[in-house]
């Protein structure tokens, strides 16, 4: 089935569906990221994503997900990716009440 593109977002190009959480929607244009509350029809940017501009699309193999912190009634945007021939891992968590990006090791992965 064919889901109609939000409205905001009509002419944003290319979008993935990042993740979802509580019935909304992660998108990501790949400049920046929107929650889609599909029920409703309301999208709204959360988060840009400009740092990662610097890798192109196929230098970074990236995952992405959507959580809510009750604790401090925000929803998280995890990214975490890495660079083809490099070991490690890099993860960011962004906050769409601040609108800021925290930069965290993954403590499972093994080089």
């Amino acid at each position: 089935m064919e889901i109609p593109r939000p409205k905001p977002l009509q002419f944003a190009g290319c979008l993935r569906i990042g993740g979802s959480c509580n019935g909304l929607v992660l998108l990501n244009s790949r400049e920046d990221l929107f929650m889609w509350n599909p029920f409703i029809g309301c999208c709204k940017k959360v988060l840009s994503i400009e740092f990662l501009k610097q890798y192109s699309d196929s230098s970074i193999m990236d995952v992405s997900g959507l959580c809510y912190d009750s604790s401090t009634d925000d929803y998280k945007v995890v990214i975490m990716g890495v660079r083809d021939g490099e070991t490690g891992m890099a993860c960011m968590v962004g906050s769409c009440r601040t609108k800021s990006w925290t930069k965290n090791c993954d403590p499972y992965y093994r080089r």
